[in-house]
């Protein structure tokens, strides 16, 4: 004969420590709230359980801080870029200018603070934007102005611009100071006519961009007109 009697049911542990732990605090009338520090016989620990969120605020703050510097680090290549693209349009102009004043008969030296001159009426006659080529023409003028000698305020200049084109015209006028002024017209004049042959091939390739970007709204015009004449057709069988 077997005889099967049910198995005792555990008692469950968060009943016990709500027991043990009103039976400390029973009589407890103080402000502080006591822990059983045993129940069931069975010794207990207390541990406060820990956050993790400071380990991810940790990562979240080196992400963070990584894309803070890559983004300044973009926006200061985007700016030195159009700097750039801004001085190789006015790079024409410029070469241009100082052609017309050295025809005029005036030296090098008396160019740029012309140049200068000029530059800075109109800065402060038209409020307009500060033009980067002279920028550096103007700031060329002020070195030497400032006691720094001529071949090395030209090799300055052309350091500080850091576009070939600039860099030639600093050679050119280095150039200028050691073999004379008789040499530096004719090479001007092919600069020159090398530069605005330049700005025309910038201005066909920019216009090649613009076709490429006017690309995609068309083609969005194009699936709009389709969907106008479809969708009828589609809905009228």
């Amino acid at each position: 004969t077997l005889r099967v009697y049910p198995g005792e049911k555990p008692e469950d542990l968060g009943e016990l420590l709500a027991e043990e732990t009103e039976r400390v605090n029973e009589n407890n009338r103080g402000t502080s709230y006591r822990l059983p520090s045993a129940a069931n016989g069975e010794q207990i620990t207390w541990f406060r359980k820990r956050e993790e969120k400071g380990g991810y605020i940790a990562v979240l703050s080196l992400i963070a801080g990584a894309l803070l510097v890559f983004f300044r680090k973009n926006e200061a290549w985007k700016r030195e870029q159009k700097i750039q693209e801004e001085m190789k349009r006015e790079y024409p102009e410029v070469m241009s200018r100082i052609q017309l004043l050295l025809g005029a008969g005036l030296g090098m030296r008396k160019i740029f603070e012309k140049i200068t001159a000029d530059y800075k009426r109109q800065l402060e006659k038209e409020k307009g934007a500060k033009r980067p080529a002279y920028e550096e023409i103007a700031g060329a003028y002020y070195e030497m102005a400032g006691g720094v000698s001529e071949q090395e305020a030209y090799e300055n200049f052309g350091n500080r611009s850091r576009l070939p084109e600039f860099k030639n015209l600093s050679v050119l006028l280095v150039q200028n100071l050691k073999k004379g002024r008789r040499e530096l017209g004719p090479l001007l004049e092919r600069e020159v006519s090398a530069a605005l042959e330049e700005r025309r091939r910038q201005a066909r390739a920019e216009g090649e961009k613009a076709g490429t970007r006017l690309l995609l709204p068309m083609g969005i015009m194009l699936l709009v007109v389709l969907i106008l004449m479809v969708v009828p057709a589609f809905l009228s069988i």
